[in-house]
């Protein structure tokens, strides 16, 4: 319910009520979502936390850089730190969108640090904890590469394809 809040919000800045009745709609039916929330998967709480960012990104781009406040940056970067403890992939989008938040003039770069450094004071604690475990550098995790190739491998099955009988 929380994740599909923030769908619709977003959907509603861009087009409207019937904009975001369609996207809560849609995000409500879609059958692996349901299978998340029956399970307990890190893809739940991953959403949870990193949707809200992604609006509070976009309403800081769509009110102004110069004029949007300055918090919505911090929440962006908290948000996206947060969603990283669980699912450690969400640490690629944190350089990409840092450098998405920057604004122009001679503070232009003020913004996406105060997004980079939220993010990082939320993984920091993580970090610092596996460095004391592990006796190396191990941001959150150390299975995003595996991850990654086994979510964009050709030969991975795409559940959202599959019949419910093949499964």
């Amino acid at each position: 319910v929380w994740t599909g809040f923030w769908v619709a919000v977003t959907a509603d800045m861009f087009g409207g009520r019937r904009a975001a009745l369609t996207a809560a709609w849609i995000f409500a039916l879609y059958v692996p979502l349901a299978g998340f929330c029956a399970q307990l998967y890190s893809e739940t709480l991953y959403l949870a936390l990193f949707v809200p960012a992604l609006y509070q990104l976009l309403r800081y781009a769509r009110e102004g850089r110069i004029a949007a406040p300055w918090w919505r940056p911090v929440l962006a970067g908290s948000l996206v730190g947060l969603a990283t403890l669980p699912r450690e992939s969400g640490m690629v989008f944190i350089p990409p969108l840092a450098l998405w938040v920057r604004g122009a003039g001679p503070l232009a770069y003020a913004p996406a640090a105060m997004f980079a450094l939220s993010a990082a004071l939320c993984v920091l604690p993580w970090t610092a904890r596996n460095a004391h475990n592990y006796d190396r550098f191990v941001p959150v995790a150390t299975s995003t590469g595996g991850s990654s190739y086994i979510g964009w491998n050709a030969y991975d099955i795409n559940y959202d394809l599959v019949g419910l009988s093949e499964s």
